[in-house]
């Protein structure tokens, strides 16, 4: 857990250094989505209960769903972003087929910082502006992720919206939406 930690880390400092050390770590991704991230994400859920210590009025069930609703919505960012970049992002960005391990890797990475985001949110004891501008930061991160996913000369702009669109925003979309209907 500690190295996930670090390259997030290193992913907010220097974004292209921190790809590199993803790079070089080389860790299987289903044992750093299972061992990693799912832990990680299950802290940031859990985190929303630091809230009654700030708010005592708050309702058990209105957090419970809160947890509830961010880890899912990570869950099927997850799984629909790696769908969605190995079919599409091949074809048009990296000119062939993207590499599994590193599609699966780079997602969870981006989905780890925005389980950061949330965490760090969660501890604060007044809701900041500051929690919708912080995933557009990730968008930087992802951005720099061109070359750890080999895309294509030129492209890297393309990759960046094409890697906001599948990977950061159906997570913010979920959650928000879920929000508006209960």
């Amino acid at each position: 857990m500690l190295d996930f930690l670090k390259n997030m880390l290193q992913l907010i400092l220097a974004p292209e250094r921190g790809w590199e050390d993803v790079a070089a770590e080389d860790t299987a991704p289903d044992v750093l989505i299972r061992r990693r991230l799912w832990p990680f994400a299950a802290l940031a859920a859990i985190s929303v209960y630091m809230q009654l210590f700030y708010h005592p009025d708050l309702s058990w069930v209105d957090l419970t769903m809160h947890a509830v609703v961010f880890f899912v919505s990570i869950f099927v960012t997850l799984h629909l972003a790696i769908m969605i970049i190995k079919t599409y992002g091949g074809k048009y960005i990296m000119g062939g087929t993207p590499n599994p391990k590193k599609t699966s890797t780079m997602t969870a990475y981006i989905l780890g910082l925005l389980c950061l985001i949330e965490l760090f949110c969660n501890l604060l004891p007044i809701h900041l502006a500051l929690y919708y501008l912080l995933p557009l930061a990730l968008v930087l991160i992802l951005w720099k992720a061109d070359k750890y996913m080999s895309v294509k000369e030129n492209k890297d702009f393309i990759f960046m919206l094409f890697g906001a669109c599948t990977v950061i925003l159906p997570a913010v979309a979920i959650q928000e939406l879920f929000y508006l209907i209960f």
